[in-house]
């Protein structure tokens, strides 16, 4: 589903640590995963890519959760953005302990 519906391509090896998602109420979710050491630039490379939108929202799924927004202090990339349906879209590339860490958020409109 965030392969889907992000239009990143996860590596081999990601393991998902949270997840929220609330269907059919609300088709929107968080994620957060970890991303294998090894493949952080290739996924740092498609956040890149990402054309930042500078975008305020609130509600959605990351407040229902406590994991939610990312660490400030871990960030190495933020992008957000309005996908082309205009659902809004939003990656965070942190690294917490040693940890490559991905935080998605998609949310639908």
């Amino acid at each position: 589903m965030i392969n889907d519906d992000s239009g990143l391509k996860l590596p081999q090896g990601t393991r998902g640590l949270n997840f929220r998602y609330s269907p059919p109420i609300d088709p929107s979710f968080v994620a957060r995963v970890e991303i294998p050491e090894a493949a952080s630039d290739s996924v740092l490379k498609q956040i890149e890519a990402i054309q930042n939108e500078d975008i305020n929202i609130s509600g959605g799924p990351g407040e229902k959760v406590d994991w939610w927004p990312p660490p400030k202090e871990s960030i190495l990339i933020d992008r957000q953005c309005h996908q082309p349906d205009n659902d809004y879209f939003r990656a965070v590339l942190t690294k917490e302990d040693n940890r490559i860490i991905l935080y998605v958020s998609h949310a639908v409109f």
